[in-house]
């Protein structure tokens, strides 16, 4: 289908917005295009969907709107409402382009409709150039959001240099308990100089972004205790999760021909990660190392890829638990 674009650009070079429909709305016309230096506002941004991994860009959560500044697209001699168009924002920039991405506003909130597209960064210009595609509905206002940590991370030394927020970074130094019935929220955390952060029952400690636990540190989730991570930090090595932690869970007492579930771990037997090499030197995990007095016929794993999908007997549950599966063990 033919394409046809707007190129529309403001005072400042370095500020312009192109509009690009890819189906083409049935009434012909023009727009006006309208750079504002305002504050964008957060409204609807809490609610937004996370931005998938792009191009070698990490996946990425919207934590605030980019700066002061958007811009407002008006169709003039018609309504041009019923097209489908990409958008690029071009603005001056002192981040990079992989945690940007186009917001589309119509009435109060913000939202990111379409699908988010590899951006460019103008390193040279200091500019970047962020889009959006497979957007329909009415043109209106259009800014940057971000996804971006505070630059600056707000340390915990025995005592916080600030209060921490979703936008920002911090670094543990010392010791530090997330006590039951509390809450403690960050953008990204590291985890040094061999601090231990403990997270008791019933206390989350919320992390947008990575975590990264030097080697020396640790990090303990108590029974009942949650880390919840709101974005898919593995779908991008720029992102992932690094170092070790560890997580208590209880179970209740159990008694003869009960059974206890169980997932694959994440580190094998709590000092190598379950991959080739721990199968190879004997060190991987298994049910077997989970309850070593459990009969040798009473370990299963669930085989979702049989014809009808069923529980299979592990004999002497010395099979290597793998990442994705479930396993049960009798007592």
């Amino acid at each position: 289908m033919r394409q046809r674009g707007f190129s529309l650009w403001v005072l400042q070079v370095t500020k312009n917005v192109s509009l690009e429909y890819s189906s083409a709305a049935t009434t012909g016309g023009y727009i006006d295009a309208n750079f504002t230096e305002t504050d964008m506002g957060d409204a609807g941004v809490t609610s937004l969907s996370s931005v998938p991994a792009v191009a070698g860009c990490p996946a990425f959560t919207v934590l605030n709107t980019d700066e002061n500044l958007f811009w407002t697209l008006t169709p003039q001699g018609s309504t041009l409402t019923d097209g489908t168009y990409k958008v690029s924002l071009r603005k001056e920039s002192t981040t990079g382009v992989c945690k940007q991405t186009v917001l589309k506003r119509e009435n109060t909130n913000w939202l990111n409709p379409g699908t988010h597209l590899a951006g460019t960064d103008l390193t040279s210009e200091g500019d970047i150039i962020a889009r959006r595609q497979g957007m329909t509905g009415t043109l209106k206002d259009f800014g940057l959001g971000n996804g971006y940590c505070s630059t600056t991370p707000i340390l915990y030394n025995g005592t916080w240099s600030a209060t921490p927020t979703k936008n920002d970074a911090v670094l543990i130094e010392s010791d530090y308990t997330i006590t039951t019935g509390n809450q403690l929220i960050a953008c990204e955390c590291v985890v040094a100089d061999d601090a231990i952060v403990t997270i008791e029952k019933d206390a989350t400690f919320e992390i947008i972004n990575e975590l990264t636990v030097e080697p020396g540190s640790d990090l303990i989730i108590k029974d009942g205790g949650s880390l919840v991570q709101v974005t898919d930090v593995i779908n991008a090595t720029a992102n992932n999760n690094t170092g070790k932690i560890n997580m208590e869970r209880i179970t209740k007492p159990v008694y003869r021909y009960d059974f206890t579930y169980w997932s694959s771990p994440v580190f094998a037997n709590n000092d190598q990660s379950d991959d080739v090499a721990s199968v190879a030197n004997g060190t991987e995990f298994n049910l077997k190392k989970l309850s070593p007095m459990t009969l040798f016929d009473k370990y299963y794993k669930w085989n979702h890829a049989a014809t009808t999908p069923a529980w299979e007997i592990i004999p002497v549950g010395v099979e290597s638990m793998v990442p994705g599966r479930g396993y049960i063990v009798r007592a």
